[in-house]
């Protein structure tokens, strides 16, 4: 017997600053790679409201003489062994996901990052 009142709904949740709080994570990796070739670190508040934009587009905005790609690649190196441990969930995200799921919706993650990163 068919169903032909039943709709399938996908819902589709960005990762970060939806899911899951990885600022401390991001700063501390972008400050990182600044260190690894002796530029003073940045602040903060600085660094997150760059939060966003593509990576070697925010190593472009320090003014260094270092290649905005061996940048990205340490920043990669501290993120993928420290940096992805540094992230939390968004209070209430759990207790949600759980709450859909129970309800039976199809659900995903939508990230910019590396598979392997996620």
């Amino acid at each position: 017997m068919k169903d032909n009142n039943f709709i399938n709904i996908i819902l589709s949740f960005d990762l970060d600053n939806t899911l899951i709080n990885n600022q401390e994570g991001i700063v501390n990796s972008f400050n990182y790679a600044l260190k690894k070739y002796n530029i003073p670190k940045i602040e903060k508040s600085k660094i997150k409201a760059m939060i966003g934009i593509p990576l070697n587009e925010m190593f472009s905005k320090i003014q260094s003489n270092i290649d905005v790609v061996k940048l990205a690649q340490s920043f990669r190196e501290y993120y993928a062994s420290k940096g992805i441990y540094e992230a939390t969930l968004i209070k209430g995200v759990l207790s949600i996901l759980k709450y859909l799921k129970k309800k039976r919706f199809t659900m995903g993650i939508i990230t910019s990052k590396q598979q392997k990163m996620v």
